[in-house]
């Protein structure tokens, strides 16, 4: 009976990355299929947790599954963090090249983004697991238990460290997501001041009309020549 209640504890570490990472299917993800991931992390963590005390019961045990559930999901925030990135950077080229009425569907979330965003997104999980993303997950949960024990409560300075750990990694995903859209943005600007040009010395010459295909086609093909910079920045960020 103490195995159990570990497990349910420790699983609700678990699930809200399950749920929250793009890499592990989010909320398109069938419910077995959850249920069964979780269960298999789990038991894989289980031996790390040192989880060799009398289980809790009664407010002991609902204390420490929300405490679990939080920490969880501090770690699906970071980890989410990542991906946001990319997202972002896709989403900002889209806007720039005037394509932001066009949307697609995010497969693990069913929300809507831009094209771009949506496939730098489907590249960053793919890359995720190319790079061995899965053992990197179970190294930062391993992690996570040194730094805070399943049977323990958090410190008020663990939850400050927490706290602006998130808010951190949430400025670094913005500006990640700027970086990889500087490009794009610089190679419009220069396209629309070139076009300005022109509609000054040939007021004859349809620039509104030029200009929507060109910032269109700029930006694909600026997306093209930094997309693996990009994918690379993913990585470090990844394994940093």
């Amino acid at each position: 009976m103490d195995e159990f209640r570990w497990g349910v504890i420790l699983a609700a570490r678990i699930m809200p990355v399950v749920l929250l990472v793009p890499a592990f299917g989010g909320k398109r993800l069938p419910l077995v299929a959850k249920i069964s991931l979780v269960i298999m992390v789990t038991s894989i963590v289980y031996p790390q947790a040192q989880l060799d005390q009398v289980a809790p019961a009664g407010l002991s045990f609902i204390g420490l599954l929300i405490k679990e559930l939080a920490v969880g999901t501090v770690l699906a925030l970071v980890a989410s963090c990542m991906f946001e990135g990319l997202r972002i950077g896709g989403q900002l080229i889209d806007d720039l090249r005037g394509s932001s009425q066009a949307t697609a569907l995010v497969l693990q979330s069913d929300e809507r983004t831009s094209p771009l965003g949506d496939l730098h997104l489907q590249l960053a999980v793919l890359v995720f697991f190319s790079v061995g993303g899965p053992g990197l997950f179970l190294k930062a949960l391993f992690t996570s238990f040194e730094q805070l024990p399943v049977a323990a409560f958090p410190s008020g300075e663990q939850i400050n460290s927490a706290g602006n750990l998130v808010l951190t990694l949430s400025g670094e995903a913005i500006r990640m997501g700027v970086s990889i859209a500087f490009p794009a943005a610089l190679a419009i600007l220069v396209t629309d001041s070139i076009l300005g040009f022109m509609n000054r010395t040939a007021p004859q010459i349809q620039v509104f009309f030029l200009g929507m295909p060109a910032r269109a086609v700029i930006g694909i093909g600026v997306v093209i020549l930094t997309l693996d910079g990009s994918l690379e920045r993913f990585v470090t960020a990844l394994m940093g």
